[in-house]
C-alpha cells in the first residue's frame, strides 16, 4: 500500500534550529563599548580634576561662612578680613605678579573685570578696596554687609580663573 502524502500521521514536526546567541558580539559592538568606556573615563577624569581645580573655592566659602558668623561683633575688622579673603583666592586662581600689588581702586576693578559683575562699584562693595585704611573709620550698616556678603559669595563662585601655565 502506498504512502498516502496527506495523511496526518505522516507529518514530521518541524525542526527548529538553535536560538541565535548574543554572545559572542559582533565586532561592531565591541568597538562600539570600547568607544562607551573610554568616553566614560575621559568624562570622570574632567570632573575629578574640576572638584580638584575648584578646591580653593570649597575652602574659601567655608571662610567666608565663618568670617560672616563673627561679622556681627567686629564690623570693621570683617571688611580688612574680607579683602584678604579675595585676595588669598585671587593668588590661589591667577598668577601672582597679576594679583599681588593690586590696591583700593585697581583691585576693585580686577575683582569686576575677572568676575564679570559691575556691583563692586557700589557704594558698600567698594569699601573693600580701603578697607584697611579705613578700619577706623565709621563701621558698615548691617544692609551694608549684607550686599557685600552676597557679592563675595557670587565673586568667589563665579570668578573665571586663568588656566595655569603648562
Amino acid at each position: 500500500m502506498p504512502q498516502d502524502s496527506t495523511n496526518l500521521n505522516n507529518l514530521v514536526d518541524i525542526v527548529m534550529s538553535e536560538p541565535v546567541s548574543i554572545w559572542p558580539l559582533a565586532m561592531g559592538w565591541w568597538f562600539m563599548l570600547a568607544l562607551i568606556a573610554i568616553l566614560s573615563t575621559d568624562w570622570v577624569t574632567q570632573c575629578v580634576q574640576r572638584w580638584k581645580q575648584n578646591r580653593y573655592r570649597r575652602e574659601a566659602i567655608k571662610l567666608l561662612k565663618q568670617i560672616e558668623s563673627t561679622s556681627k561683633n567686629q564690623k570693621a575688622r570683617t571688611l580688612v578680613q574680607l579683602d584678604a579673603l579675595l585676595k588669598r583666592v585671587a593668588l590661589a586662581a591667577y598668577p601672582r605678579a597679576r594679583v599681588a600689588s593690586l590696591s583700593g581702586q585697581s583691585w576693585i576693578k580686577f575683582l569686576e573685570e575677572t568676575g564679570n559683575d559691575a556691583s563692586f562699584q557700589q557704594s558698600p562693595v567698594a569699601r573693600l578696596g580701603t578697607a584697611a585704611a579705613d578700619i577706623g573709620t565709621t563701621e558698615p550698616s548691617e544692609q551694608q554687609l549684607e550686599v557685600i556678603f552676597e557679592t563675595c559669595y557670587r565673586w568667589i563662585r563665579s570668578h573665571a580663573a586663568e588656566a595655569p601655565a603648562c
